[in-house]
């Protein structure tokens, strides 16, 4: 992604098994150029929490797990699969990840 992640990034989600990522610099040039594509979960994904100081994302997934993703080697580094039900929400700060599934 390289110097698109020295502004703020743009995350574009889709309900799908990826998201998608733009930097802001060129979104606002009008170009809209695609800076990367993440792929890994195996269904939906239903929320994201993004972290600046660590440049990384969290996803929840119906597919019962937590992803944290690397924004600058754009790759899955975790894998939480921890819950028995869809995860549908996620937060994060520098230290921790909270998620919350549909079983409550």
């Amino acid at each position: 992604m390289g110097r698109a992640l020295e502004c703020v990034l743009i995350l574009i989600l889709m309900f799908g098994d990826r998201f998608r990522g733009w930097g802001a610099e060129k979104v606002r040039s009008q170009e809209r150029k695609l800076q990367a594509v993440l792929e890994g979960h195996g269904d939906a994904i239903w929320d994201l929490c993004y972290n600046s100081l660590e440049r990384r994302v969290v996803t929840a997934s119906v597919d019962r797990t937590v992803r944290i993703w690397d924004l600058l080697g754009e790759k899955c580094d975790v894998v939480l699969e921890c819950h028995l039900e869809p995860v549908m929400a996620v937060q994060c700060d520098a230290l921790r990840v909270v998620s919350g599934d549909t079983g409550g």
